[in-house]
């Protein structure tokens, strides 16, 4: 007998959200829903972020500056660029450029195996608009 995972609506509600935005932290998930008309409480948002998350649907992003994590759609290894105003992050999909920066930094690490994901931190183009 195959044992399968559970899909519940609120599994179905937390993917939809990350698909459209991409990235977000619980807080925001349930911000979403609930200007969507959808009751659900915090404590439900979290365990169905950190169940998404140990099955591999959804992924970790970087946290935010005061430490609050934050959900990734895209489950493939991809960099990110976080502002350092506004805290948008972004996504940056790995290419030929991409991967000979990273060869880059390995090589000036003084030989030390590394692995991961690399994130950029800087100003995004509202912001610098904004100055």
């Amino acid at each position: 007998m195959e044992i399968t995972t559970r899909e519940t609506k609120y599994c179905q509600m937390v993917r939809d959200v990350l698909g459209r935005s991409g990235h977000a932290t619980n807080s925001e998930i349930v911000e979403t829903l609930r200007a969507d008309g959808v009751m659900v409480s915090d404590t439900t948002i979290h365990r169905v972020t950190k169940r998404l998350t140990e099955r591999g649907v959804i992924a970790l992003a970087p946290s935010t500056r005061d430490g609050a994590m934050r959900y990734d759609a895209q489950v493939e290894q991809h960099h990110h660029f976080v502002c350092e105003t506004c805290e948008t992050l972004c996504d940056i999909l790995p290419d030929e450029q991409t991967e000979q920066a990273i060869s880059l930094f390995r090589q000036r690490g003084s030989g030390c195996d590394m692995s991961g994901t690399v994130t950029i931190t800087g100003m995004c183009k509202k912001c610098q608009k904004g100055v």
